[in-house]
């Protein structure tokens, strides 16, 4: 058996998991702000167990946690930062402003790929902001805005920026000097189709992540076989600066950075 312990403002809430159906630990009231301080999982049965912590708001369903391990007569302290719900208040946020967010982690961790290769002057220039470029699919064509300091940015507002973004494009009415100045840039055709291609770099950058749709795949977990998403990511690179091995480690790193505790860190 689990304990769950949820802090607000204003009082604490105890709720023992005995079975593994879903169990509603609290409930925002209605024209209520609730701050949730702090949440802890004990394990008290013995058994190394996992819990999974979601937020829901009629149909949408947003995972907190997923299969988190709880060692057997442990603790872990699920949130660090308070996490605001309001009653009625839905969490949408586009998948593409996560991996945003996991690409600048990544870029800090390889700085061969947030870089440009000066042709004048025959050097390599490697950038100290974070500008990531999206392509926008519109009736007049393909358009690649930055949005600019993604790196200062919360999910919500990167999220925001994209929508914002490209609706100038569509519209006609963005800046052109918005194409100008990106680090890296994401292509994706997840809400088109297909899995994995190949994506052209956008000069002077030196690499781009191509981003497909998900699908389901069984795959083996602790001895069993489960149906997990796979998101299918594709990287090109420029091999003047970028060599294989290094675009190899680079992937690895960002599907780390897309695991479930990095995005729960982000949300928060």
């Amino acid at each position: 058996m689990a304990s769950v312990l949820s802090t607000s403002r204003l009082k604490n809430v105890k709720t023992d998991l005995t079975t593994t159906d879903v169990t509603t630990v609290y409930t925002c009231p209605a024209l209520t702000v609730s701050v949730i301080q702090s949440m802890l999982v004990s394990e008290d049965s013995g058994n190394a167990d996992a819990i999974t912590v979601t937020i829901t708001n009629g149909s949408d369903v947003f995972s907190v946690y997923k299969d988190k391990a709880i060692s057997s007569k442990g603790t872990e302290e699920l949130f660090t930062r308070d996490l605001i719900l309001t009653s009625g208040d839905i969490i949408k946020v586009s998948p593409l402003a996560f991996i945003a967010k996991a690409l600048v982690s990544a870029l800090k961790e390889f700085p061969n790929f947030n870089a440009s290769i000066d042709p004048n002057q025959n050097k390599i220039v490697y950038k100290k902001y974070f500008h990531i470029g999206f392509a926008v699919d519109t009736p007049h064509g393909l358009m690649v805005p930055k949005i600019r300091d993604v790196d200062q940015m919360s999910i919500k507002e990167i999220g925001e920026a994209l929508k914002k973004t490209s609706k100038l494009c569509r519209e006609l009415k963005i800046d052109k000097k918005e194409f100008f100045g990106g680090s890296m840039t994401i292509s994706s055709l997840g809400g088109i189709g297909g899995t994995f291609f190949t994506p052209i770099i956008n000069p002077p950058e030196v690499a781009i992540l191509g981003v497909g749709k998900t699908f389901d795949r069984l795959v083996k977990i602790k001895g069993k076989i489960v149906s997990r998403k796979i998101l299918p990511l594709s990287l090109s690179y420029d091999h003047r600066l970028i060599d294989g091995a290094e675009g190899a480690r680079f992937c690895v790193y960002l599907g780390k950075c897309l695991g479930k505790d990095f995005a729960f860190k982000l949300a928060v």
